[in-house]
């Protein structure tokens, strides 16, 4: 007997249930496949670089992304490519076998080269590394590389440096004379230049600064740590005056989630704060938040570029603090750093800081009232672990 269309409704519905499937499976696949394609154009070969915080040469869980160090990669075919890492790190080389206008589109050895800023160094001797690319169909970009790029650490030259002229311009006395006495007890006579600056290599540990000057010797302990740093000007009143007992270190880590912006207010550690920014490393591109970061994943930085100072109606004392900048046009400009004692200035110093990583600008104001931070270019300046001393 002959099936109509009507002797068996439940088999139409079957069948239409399964044209309707395959229908979705099809534009499933369709999608899918498209999806694949995309993968296929935009893959990166990745270079990791990491700030060596411990010096270890080993990527490790105290070191931290490094945003901003230029890696090259030559390849076979001829020609050369640049890329800097991104604030996660990264320096990306597009991949892709069917593109020619990617970094990477044909097989063979591409030579990668690293290369620190100046006052750093690439500590972990693969600067230059060599990525043996070969082709494998159907593997995304259709081709892999036989080993990948190993993670570059770059850590700063450790130095001791400032001058012995006043901020105001004023010349070096004639005849003063400054020694360095290392960690290990070892005297070094420390040359100056016609404007009294100053630098020499340092190590980890505790310096001292001896100055033979008229009016009589003068003495400054100074602390190296994983940064260089930048002394103060002599002054007289620093060594007139005790240090305060208390000290405290602001750190900006317990003020705000990652995903927001937060004025630091005033009581923070017991001073008042005026136009200091507290934020998450990463909430800008700049590579100077990034590279400026000293502690956690905070820090703070003068809003729209504008002069922010920390006071107080107590005397305190300005220790130091580490000091960048977050874009690169702040780099051709000094920041300025007055300490104050009611209406007067009795401490100055400049600092060109930049966005490769901080310096430590030992400051060591005594019994100030209020410490103004200002770019001369009015850019953001990066601030973190910063130290001071408060009474009893």
């Amino acid at each position: 007997m002959k099936l109509g269309p009507t002797t068996n409704p439940g088999l139409h519905v079957v069948i239409l249930y399964l044209v309707v499937i395959s229908g979705f499976l099809a534009v499933a696949y369709d999608n899918r496949h498209k999806l694949w394609r995309k993968s296929r154009e935009g893959l990166n070969i990745s270079c990791f670089v990491f700030r060596d915080t411990n010096r270890n040469a080993v990527y490790d869980l105290v070191d931290r992304p490094y945003a901003g160090l230029s890696i090259t990669m030559s390849r076979p075919a001829g020609g050369v490519v640049a890329r800097r890492s991104n604030i996660a790190g990264f320096a990306n080389f597009k991949m892709s076998f069917d593109d020619e206008r990617a970094d990477v589109s044909r097989p063979g050895e591409h030579t990668v080269q690293a290369s620190a800023p100046p006052g750093w160094s690439i500590t972990s001797a693969n600067a230059r590394q060599i990525l043996d690319f070969r082709e494998l169909v159907d593997a995304p970009a259709d081709m892999i590389v036989e080993e990948t790029c190993d993670p570059i650490g770059v850590a700063p030259e450790l130095t001791l440096s400032g001058t012995l002229a006043p901020a105001d311009g004023a010349r070096v006395i004639a005849g003063s004379r400054l020694r360095a006495v290392s960690p290990t007890g070892e005297r070094t006579e420390v040359p100056l230049s016609e404007d009294g600056g100053f630098v020499l290599d340092a190590t980890p540990g505790r310096w001292r600064l001896e100055l033979a000057m008229q009016g009589g010797p003068v003495s400054r302990e100074i602390s190296v740590g994983a940064y260089a740093v930048l002394v103060s000007s002599p002054n007289a009143d620093r060594d007139g005056r005790p240090q305060l007992p208390q000290p405290v270190r602001a750190g900006f880590d317990t003020l705000t989630p990652s995903d927001t912006l937060y004025e630091v207010p005033n009581g923070y550690l017991g001073l008042n704060w005026t136009n200091l920014i507290a934020t998450h490393h990463k909430f800008y591109s700049g590579d100077g938040y990034i590279n400026a970061t000293v502690s956690s994943e905070y820090m703070a930085y003068n809003s729209s570029g504008h002069p922010a100072n920390v006071w107080s109606e107590q005397p305190f004392d300005f220790v130091g603090t580490h000091l960048g900048v977050a874009w690169w046009h702040g780099e051709g400009h000094d920041i300025v750093i007055r300490g104050w004692r009611g209406d007067r200035i009795v401490y100055t110093d400049r600092v060109r800081a930049k966005t490769a990583g901080p310096v430590y600008f030992d400051a060591d104001y005594r019994a100030v009232t209020r410490v103004d931070f200002l770019s001369e270019g009015y850019g953001q300046v990066v601030l973190d672990d910063v130290d001071f001393r408060l009474g009893g």
